[in-house]
Order: C-alpha cells, then sequence, then structure tokens
C-alpha cells in the first residue's frame, strides 16, 4: 500500500524536507536516550550527532532538536564534578586539622586524627609542616 503526499510549491517542499528530518532527528535523540546507561554517555553521542549533522548541513536543526528533547544532567554524577568534590572535601580535612593544631595546641595529635576521621601520620605532617613554616 503505498502513501500519497500533496506538497504545493518549492516552499512546501522545503518545508516537508524540515519536518521529515526533524521528525528523524527527534527519533534519533529519543532512541540514544533509552539506549544510553548514563548522562555522560548520552552527551557524548549527541555532541557526535551534531558533528555528523554539521557534516550534511543540519546542525542547526539537530541542536534545536536537541535543545528541545529536555536532557537533564546530572551533574553529580560527572566525573570531574565527583573528583572536585573528593579533592575539596580534602581540603576542607585539612582546613580543620591546622585549626584544631592552632586553636587547641594542647589536644593530642591521636585525638585530631579521631575527630577528623585519618589516620595520625596524616595530622603528623600537617603538624611537621606547620612546624617548619614558623
Amino acid at each position: 500500500m503505498g502513501y500519497s503526499l500533496k506538497i504545493e510549491g518549492k516552499k512546501g517542499i522545503v518545508q516537508f524536507i524540515f519536518c521529515w528530518k526533524g521528525f528523524v532527528l527527534e527519533t534519533i535523540v529519543k532512541r540514544l536516550k533509552l539506549l544510553t546507561t548514563d548522562e555522560l554517555s548520552l552527551r557524548r553521542y549527541l555532541k557526535q550527532l551534531e558533528v555528523l549533522s554539521k557534516l550534511r548541513n543540519l546542525q542547526k536543526i539537530t541542536i534545536k532538536t536537541i535543545d528541545n528533547m529536555a536532557i537533564t544532567y546530572d551533574l553529580k554524577t560527572d566525573l570531574r564534578y565527583l573528583q572536585g568534590s573528593k579533592e575539596g572535601a580534602e581540603e576542607n580535612t585539612k582546613n580543620i586539622i591546622i585549626k584544631m593544631l592552632q586553636e587547641l595546641p594542647d589536644l593530642a595529635l591521636e585525638r585530631i586524627a579521631k575527630i577528623a576521621d585519618v589516620p595520625v601520620e596524616y595530622v603528623q605532617d600537617i603538624y611537621d609542616g606547620m612546624k617548619k613554616k614558623k
């Protein structure tokens, strides 16, 4: 069974082509969302789709389609975010230890290590570093 489509004029043909390409791109993006397990992979595939679309002069409609698909990005699962979060936590712990060593000089290093939940050697290294700076 065949389908017939009545398109009038050049403008109608161009509009049909853009509608058809938009539908195909939307289908591709939806399928990618279904098949990818994490947002980072999805972003990578969408970027590849955008690069490929540029080769066929479809980048503008591809970007519009991707933007309209309401893809969310969970920053908390991003590897760089997690790396920065871990580094920030480590820096915060170090600063707390330094503050305790400065404000509570009679507090034993073992006690500080227990409070900060770090090895005594870590506190000792910070303490030794502070003594060298004096």
